[in-house]
């Protein structure tokens, strides 16, 4: 499951893990901001990962909070969180009572970016050339409007990336 798989970094997280072979289920925050999650490589769609039916392996959680500990508590036996990021701007609180009866050992595991990393950066621009990943820019201006730019992805006003043209 991909929590805020709308945003930027989750609509990469789709595609990506679509093309690695995975069974994808977006999580996104409403219909309208789904549009589009089945045809980058979505299999199912839930609104909140509580409304997921059934479990899952693994979570690439690009949101924290409340979403973060919904998506816990729907883990497979030893199944694993990986948490990326926190745009929900909110403490995650796990009753680990309760998630010790939804699953056997499940882990929750930061992500921590290291260096060199220009090998990732160089696969992934080699796929958005080829046309094997969608960049999913869903706002571009000139670089004088970088704070509407940030506003409006901060709002969740914007369904993938925001460019600014220098």
């Amino acid at each position: 499951m991909v929590t805020g798989a709308s945003g930027g970094v989750g609509r990469y997280a789709v595609q990506l893990a679509a093309r690695a072979g995975a069974h994808v289920v977006a999580s996104a925050g409403s219909p309208a901001r789904a549009e589009g999650l089945r045809e980058l490589g979505a299999a199912e769609i839930v609104i909140g990962p509580e409304n997921l039916e059934g479990r899952v392996y693994g979570v690439l959680d690009n949101v924290g909070g409340r979403q973060l500990t919904q998506a816990f508590y729907r883990l497979e036996d030893d199944g694993v969180v990986m948490a990326i990021g926190r745009a929900a701007r909110e403490a995650t609180v796990i009753d680990f009572e309760l998630a010790g009866t939804r699953s056997a050992r499940g882990r929750i595991e930061n992500f921590n970016v290291t260096t060199p990393f220009g090998g990732d950066l160089a696969h992934l621009v080699g796929l958005l050339a080829a046309g094997d990943l969608d960049a999913q820019v869903g706002w571009r201006g000139p670089w004088d409007k970088a704070m509407e730019a940030a506003d409006a992805l901060l709002a969740r006003r914007v369904a993938g990336k925001a460019v600014l043209d220098v």
